[in-house]
């Protein structure tokens, strides 16, 4: 069984993984905790794999979704945040990988939670209250993470909401 939510990732590859993360330790908020990558299910469109579910139905049906999608590049985009919210953001250049897999987990057997936000496949820099205006242009101007990445793996993440520990659920990889 699930012990904490659970969200389903694409992990970002080296090197673009410790560019993300030298970026997150600088805005020292909770986000530099948490694995680099992009959220396929569990924060916007849909919500987390709920607490008590079965961890052999997550895992069959994310290696049966990874096994239907082959590997892809991705380069990331620009900086954006959400509107009234202090998180930060890149988007990828090109979403729709992302949309397809979403689509696909949607269509699953896993129960996910209901989420109130529309899909917006993102890699999060920064988790926290609003900020000022000095601070926001101070991440707008952060170097984006450049170049061409393989996307090739999917992840099961848990989080402990109390202590935000992160645990290793189920890795597989997408089709070569």
């Amino acid at each position: 069984m699930i012990k904490h939510k659970a969200f389903v990732v694409i992990d970002i590859p080296e090197p673009q993984k410790t560019a993300v993360q030298l970026v997150r330790d600088q805005l020292k908020t909770v986000t530099a905790k948490l694995p680099v990558e992009i959220t396929l299910a569990g924060s916007s469109g849909l919500g987390p794999v709920p607490e008590g579910t079965d961890v052999g139905l997550v895992c069959d049906e994310v290696d049966r979704v990874a096994s239907s999608m082959v590997a892809f590049k991705m380069e990331f985009g620009r900086i954006s945040h959400f509107p009234d919210t202090g998180v930060f953001f890149i988007a990828p250049k090109d979403r729709r990988p992302f949309d397809s897999l979403h689509g696909l987990f949607a269509s699953s057997r896993i129960p996910f939670a209901a989420s109130p936000f529309p899909y917006h496949p993102h890699c999060t820099l920064r988790v926290g209250p609003k900020v000022d205006h000095s601070t926001a242009e101070r991440i707008y101007s952060v170097t984006v993470p450049i170049g061409e990445m393989l996307l090739d793996s999917i992840s099961v993440f848990t989080v402990d909401a109390g202590t935000q520990t992160v645990s290793l659920v189920h890795r597989t990889n997408l089709r070569e």
